[in-house]
């Protein structure tokens, strides 16, 4: 494969179009015989990957390659949704499976056109226009939030508007501003914002933002990140999420030594599988049995 095309993708986030390509002398049929032979992937019409980095890619990651194809071969268009976090750099573990969304940026949309797997929005009030460092225009990402929220729910929305948070691509004002062009008659305008003042840059993934959602839905109030001790001030853990003093929420195995010191402060470990995250009565078992514990625990400790 000729080498000025593996340079020039590689600088491209991995990609490279039809038109960057005969701007180097390489035809399209060139292109198609590069991709049977595997060397490259067919992405969209008139755009390629490295093989290399489209195998070496998360799901994420494709999904923001698969956007950029979209913004390389339209004009007019601005990424949205969660491609427009990616291209910020928004950690996300979750993103549609087939569907791209872009905004129209010249104004004339005024509908959602469909055409496929791509879907093209009118641009949102108050959305501002960004490029990222490769030069592909996305939607700030409050716009993006709130989009989300709009079409894929609340509880998406807040994952992924505290890993936003946590990389202090966005604030909580800024995300308000864009939801107040929106009118609260909407439900889901409702739930968002009911969410958007539990906003929480701790969070250390979107799993621990959603498993913190079901727990407060379950009737919890958990905090996110706390740093436990022992009896000396010494620092034990971090776990993702804390009920009241003595309950740790995790979805990690702790080291044995580790659960050993806690349970000598008065700490319990609540594990969560990631088979079990999703599904409300395990969650709530889990938390129940750890209680349990908690409590067993004390009363050894009171009758001796």
């Amino acid at each position: 494969m000729d080498g000025r095309l593996v340079d020039l993708a590689r600088a491209r986030g991995g990609l490279l179009t039809v038109a960057e390509a005969d701007r180097l002398g390489v035809s399209p049929g060139v292109l198609h015989r590069l991709a049977r032979a595997g060397d490259l992937v067919h992405v969209r019409r008139g755009v390629y990957a490295l093989a290399e980095s489209w195998d070496a890619a998360t799901d994420p990651d494709r999904y923001a390659m698969r956007t950029r194809a979209v913004l390389r071969t339209r004009e007019g268009v601005a990424a949205g949704h969660h491609g427009a976090l990616l291209l910020a750099g928004v950690p996300l573990d979750r993103v549609p499976e087939e569907r791209i969304h872009v905004c129209d940026t010249t104004g004339t949309g005024q509908r959602v056109r469909t055409k496929g797997p791509l879907s093209v929005h009118p641009r949102p009030v108050r959305s501002r226009v960004l490029l990222d460092a490769l030069g592909d225009p996305y939607l700030d990402p409050a716009s993006a939030v709130v989009l989300i929220a709009r079409d894929d729910g609340a509880v998406a929305a807040a994952a992924a508007l505290d890993q936003a948070l946590r990389i202090r691509a966005v604030t909580v004002p800024d995300v308000e501003r864009v939801l107040d062009t929106h009118d609260d008659r909407h439900g889901w305008v409702r739930q968002f914002r009911v969410l958007l003042a539990d906003a929480d840059p701790l969070s250390p993934a979107p799993a621990a933002t959603r498993l913190r959602i079901l727990l407060t839905d379950l009737g919890f109030r958990p905090r996110l990140r706390v740093p436990l001790r022992d009896s000396s001030g010494q620092f034990l853990t971090r776990p993702e999420l804390l009920i009241g003093t003595s309950v740790a929420v995790v979805r990690d195995a702790y080291p044995p030594q580790v659960v050993d010191r806690l349970r000598e402060v008065g700490v319990v470990l609540a594990r969560i599988g990631p088979d079990e995250s999703e599904h409300p009565e395990l969650v709530a078992a889990a938390v129940a049995a750890a209680l349990r514990e908690l409590s067993a625990l004390r009363t050894t400790r009171q009758a001796s």
